[in-house]
């Protein structure tokens, strides 16, 4: 070898190891984290009845947490005004199973205060929950535990801006947002 080769590779190597391993633990470690305090104005409403839509509000409250290549989580509450789980039970984690185009999926979970109970009862899947990072934007399809005659919560102000705010994120997210076409 040559000495311009062997410099060269010395150089290189130098700078990966000063440079390559601290980025690489750096984003190995670093969790990017978001944090969200927003409270926004919502609507409940019954799929097979249109006129049945409520105004409600959305409070959450904690941190969008992104490592790097790895699975993206929600850590903190969601409460929905008049949905009586999302307020006398706690919200486990939000864990991103997909995220297409901006929009978020993940299960919204909770469990309930009393210790002892959450250890019989175990966690209540209260439904599914599209969102985009700023939580502008927001679809929660509502299952049985949580339903009180709702199948869907949308961040808007009337029941035609809340079928606006689904079709604009099932068009980003694609086949997987519920409600389908």
């Amino acid at each position: 070898m040559n000495d311009t080769f062997k410099t060269t590779l010395i150089i290189l190597l130098s700078v990966l190891i000063v440079f390559g391993i601290p980025t690489f633990i750096f984003l190995e470690v670093y969790q990017f984290p978001k944090k969200i305090d927003v409270v926004r104005s919502a609507i409940t409403y019954n799929e097979k009845d249109p006129s049945s839509f409520k105004k409600t509000s959305i409070y959450i409250s904690g941190t969008l947490v992104r490592p790097f290549l790895r699975q993206h989580k929600f850590v903190g509450s969601i409460r929905i005004d008049g949905i009586d789980i999302s307020n006398k039970y706690i919200s486990l984690d939000t864990y991103i199973f997909e995220k297409i185009k901006g929009i978020n999926s993940g299960s919204l979970l909770y469990h309930s205060p009393d210790l002892k109970k959450y250890k019989e009862e175990g966690a209540i899947w209260a439904g599914m929950i599209w969102f985009d990072d700023d939580f502008q934007d927001i679809n929660i399809e509502c299952f049985k535990e949580m339903k009180e005659n709702v199948d869907f919560i949308v961040t808007a102000d009337s029941y035609e801006d809340a079928l606006l705010v689904q079709q604009k994120m099932r068009k980003a997210f694609g086949s997987g947002f519920i409600p389908s076409e």
